[in-house]
């Protein structure tokens, strides 16, 4: 609640309080690595992040941070590393897919994004007693496979208005909207391709 509030500090006094109970809790790592990702501080960040990952490999938060982390740093070499290594550990790879999508569009490297982001809307959609995420809360705000997706297609859709292809860029903010109703950004991306179109009225 602290760290989602922007109190770092209160938050970081509970995660090392937990720490201090249970050294081997996984998430209170995860925690710290987020909080310090937040602050700025990425190496520290990085360091908690690979202690959440040896203790619990599985689990998708450490990864989303440290992916984070390496793109701040410029550090291409362990970015690719840390996503084989994801890709080995995770049963689901969606989130992790996500926000390379997003990472390489800030990049402004919209080829590799767009791949990206595109396996993530093919991939399936778990049945809910299998997606052990449905009701979590993560360091990237993305819980249900369809809220994930949804997100995947907006970013589609951004990357396609940039690039001047307005027609995809409707299209796939039509299907961000279908997945996910409360997703504003993508309706600012339709609005937008239908006003260059000159379709004033659709984007009424």
């Amino acid at each position: 609640m602290y760290l989602k509030r922007g109190h770092g500090d209160s938050a970081e006094i509970y995660f090392r309080r937990e720490l201090n109970r249970s050294p081997d809790n996984a998430g209170a790592y995860s925690n710290l690595a987020s909080l310090y990702n937040l602050k700025g501080d990425f190496r520290q960040s990085q360091v908690y992040a690979d202690s959440a990952i040896a203790l619990k490999p599985y689990a998708v938060d450490p990864y989303l941070i440290s992916l984070r982390n390496f793109s701040q740093l410029d550090d291409t070499a362990a970015f690719e590393n840390m996503l084989t290594t994801a890709g080995k550990n995770l049963k689901d790879i969606s989130r992790v897919y996500l926000d390379v999508g997003i990472i390489f569009s800030q990049w402004g490297e919209y080829d590799s994004a767009l791949t990206y982001l595109q396996s993530v809307l093919d991939s399936p959609v778990r049945p809910m007693e299998t997606n052990d995420d449905a009701f979590s809360y993560s360091f990237s705000g993305q819980n249900s496979d369809n809220a994930v997706k949804a997100q995947a297609a907006y970013q589609m859709g951004y990357i396609y208005g940039i690039r001047g292809n307005l027609e995809q860029s409707i299209a796939k903010s039509k299907l961000a909207i279908a997945l996910d109703s409360n997703l504003a950004d993508a309706y600012v991306n339709l609005i937008n391709a239908y006003m260059l179109l000159g379709k004033q009225d659709d984007a009424q």
